[in-house]
């Protein structure tokens, strides 16, 4: 995805996937490889003899070790019969059908993303214009600009990986989503959540349009008592890509346990430091302002978090975080997560918690201590550093 034209009144996003088209492309080759393997069409026509103009021609699908279907056509003055014939095996047919199948789904993937996409937002015609050019043709499609009503980060269709490939949504006063562009990117988590980002922002910009992500910002980067309500948590390929919308960057390297080091959240820089006797444990120090001590314990790899700015962390007999500050965490028989506070707190079918609103709202401090803790339950990570139970 680039953007080719940027100006007062025209935005022009174009989107060439070829990394998608060449992973897109690779399903049908396996399916006829496979298919190749297993299956084989045998064709052949028998003439009885020179004189008599009788034929017949059989068509044979099999897989190497039975026939599944047979059709025999035969011809006898002018009559044609047609012989239908099957097996009742069914793991050979359990071939045939996975076969057919995957070659549908694969061909139906392929039909879809390889085309390119141009998004033209023009305020010289008050027009949004969509050019699609694909193996099907070229299709066009016109919206007036007033009808957009938002800008989002999609949650959901096709992805890989849990990476969509149509990332931005367009939101229309008709309840209808448009995708603004189609990518892949799967190199890094988060890359794709901040390019996403990037595009809504951008999009936004050029419209006008203010929405929640710029408010929550700007009140976590200026402002330490400056309070939002609301903040969501959003996983991917296992760590946190973003959280409140704001997108959780990470090093392009990875530690010692094969995990990449957040960097920053928004523009909130985040510092490790080495915690611990053994040395070898690089723990989140600061996020910001606030700085995060630890009380390391020398049988332990992971040392518990002991403040979080001038807020102290308890811990119960289960090793488990049930206070911060004046924060008081609740949890149920799985150990998940009910409550913080009077906050409403929602978590998955793994225990990560995905969302967490509070009617009082929190600051900076608070919006720290949440992101250590939900980081501590993120279980598919439990080396991103941030401290563990007692």
């Amino acid at each position: 995805m680039k953007i080719l034209e940027h100006s007062s009144k025209r935005l022009v996003i174009y989107s060439r996937p070829i990394r998608l088209w060449l992973t897109s492309v690779v399903l049908p080759i396996i399916g006829f490889w496979v298919g190749s393997f297993f299956l084989e069409v045998n064709s052949f026509n028998c003439k009885r003899s020179a004189t008599d103009p009788n034929f017949c021609q059989k068509v044979v699908i099999q897989t190497r070790r039975t026939q599944l279907i047979g059709v025999e056509i035969r011809q006898n003055e002018a009559m044609y019969k047609l012989k239908f014939t099957t097996t009742d095996q069914y793991l050979e047919w359990l071939s045939l059908v996975w076969f057919l199948f995957w070659m549908t789904i694969s061909l139906y993937v392929l039909l879809r993303v390889l085309h390119t996409r141009t998004c033209i937002f023009d305020k010289n015609i008050n027009q949004l214009i969509i050019e699609t050019k694909g193996l099907l043709g070229k299709k066009i499609v016109e919206y007036s600009l007033s009808e957009i009503i938002d800008i989002v980060i999609s949650g959901g269709g096709f992805s890989v990986n849990e990476v969509p490939i149509e990332p931005v949504d367009l939101m229309l006063k008709s309840d209808k989503n448009v995708s603004v562009y189609i990518d892949l990117d799967v190199n890094s988590p988060s890359k794709w959540y901040q390019k996403a980002y990037d595009t809504v922002d951008l999009i936004q910009s050029f419209l006008g349009l203010v929405t929640e992500t710029t408010s929550i910002q700007d009140a976590l980067t200026h402002s330490s008592t400056k309070k939002f309500q609301s903040c969501r948590v959003i996983y991917c390929m296992g760590y946190i890509i973003a959280i409140g919308n704001i997108p959780v960057k990470y090093s392009d390297k990875t530690n010692m346990w094969g995990i990449r080091n957040i960097s920053s959240i928004g523009d909130i820089p985040v510092e490790y430091g080495k915690i611990g006797q053994l040395g070898s444990s690089k723990q989140i120090i600061s996020i910001g302002d606030v700085c995060i001590t630890y009380r390391p314990k020398f049988w332990q790899l992971r040392p518990c978090i002991d403040s979080i700015g001038d807020m102290a962390v308890q811990y119960n007999s289960d090793r488990q975080i049930i206070s911060i500050g004046d924060m008081d965490i609740q949890y149920d028989r799985a150990g998940h997560i009910t409550a913080i506070s009077d906050m409403n707190v929602q978590s998955d079918s793994y225990g990560r918690i995905i969302e967490i609103h509070s009617n009082g709202g929190f600051n900076l401090k608070q919006f720290v201590a949440l992101f250590l803790l939900v980081l501590s339950k993120n279980t598919n990570r439990d080396r991103e550093g941030g401290g563990g139970g007692e």
